[in-house]
Order: structure tokens, then sequence, then C-alpha cells
């Protein structure tokens, strides 16, 4: 019985994947009833699944940065809602989805969060180092970029300010474990 109603449930679940992203950029519509973390998870459904939208992603990653923009000017700790998971699978998200235009804000966003909250860092675990630099340089290195051009220094200089602290972060922890024998 099973065989028969799990292809249709997957085309279902899939029609609803596509369902919301066409709603979101039909109506405009900014998801703020969603947390960050939650807003992360809907980029990540719509990557794992194929369903990708450019302009979803576009909108629910500015929402994700209004959204922390909105908790930071209401004096909210930062350390109760940026947590490393969502901003790396965000990152994920876009270069699982070949979605190389759009992304320039939330690495820009990404960056100056690592810059003003050193924290944020520590609190990383391998996973989101992981995804975040596999996503950024995914996401670079499939940049259009006219014959003979680079990507724009702009991103460039974000996508810099994010996998330096990473990646000196991985560095330290691991020679915090060397054991010399």
């Amino acid at each position: 019985i099973a065989a028969q109603w799990v292809p249709g449930l997957s085309r279902l679940s899939g029609h609803i994947m596509d369902l919301t992203a066409d709603f979101i950029v039909e109506n405009e519509a900014n998801p703020r009833s969603f947390e960050i973390q939650g807003l992360a998870n809907l980029l990540w459904a719509w990557a794992t699944t194929g369903r990708a939208h450019d302009e979803a992603f576009r909108i629910v990653s500015q929402c994700m940065i209004q959204k922390s923009d909105q908790h930071l000017d209401d004096g909210s700790d930062p350390r109760d809602f940026l947590k490393p998971q969502g901003w790396s699978n965000s990152v994920w998200s876009f270069a699982t989805a070949r979605i190389y235009e759009g992304h320039e804000e939330l690495l820009e966003y990404l960056a100056s969060l690592l810059h003003k909250y050193p924290w944020f860092v520590q609190s990383c675990n391998s996973q989101d180092v992981a995804n975040t630099v596999w996503g950024i340089a995914t996401l670079l290195s499939n940049k259009r970029v006219n014959l003979g051009e680079v990507v724009p220094k702009r991103e460039r200089n974000a996508a810099l300010s994010i996998l330096r602290p990473l990646l000196l972060s991985v560095a330290q922890c691991q020679a915090e474990k060397f054991n010399p024998q």
C-alpha cells in the first residue's frame, strides 16, 4: 500500500514547496512570524528538495537580516537569537540550490556579525564551519563575471571577513588539541 501513496505524497510535498516560494514572491510576503532559524530552515528545505526560487531566496535571506536587526534594535541579547547554524545553513543553501546571485547582502551581514560578536565564531561547531566555507567557495567560484574580471571587491571582502575568523578559530582549536608524541 505504501508504494501507492509515497509517490503522490512526494509530488504533493514538492508542490507545497513551490507554492510557498510563489506566495512569498508574488505577494512580496515577509514571513515575519518566522524566527531566524525557521527562515534558514525554509532556505534549507528549498535547497534540499531542489525547489529553489531565486527571488524567494533573496526575500527570505533579507528577512533573516531584518529579523536579526529587529532583535538587536529591541535590545535583545544577541546570544539568544544569533545561532551559527541558521546562518551557515543559509550560505550552504544558496550554494546547494546553485543560486549564485542575491547572496551578497547575506555574506556582508554575516561578516559584520562575526566582526561585531567575536563569541559568535567560538559558538560555531565543525558543521557550521564546513557548511560556511564550502558555501562561500561554491558561491564565489560559480559567480558569473565577464572574462578577465574577478568577483566584485565588496563580495570578496565579505567572504574573506567570514573565512578569516572561522579558519583562525579552527587552527587555534587544532593547535590546542595537538599532542606531540
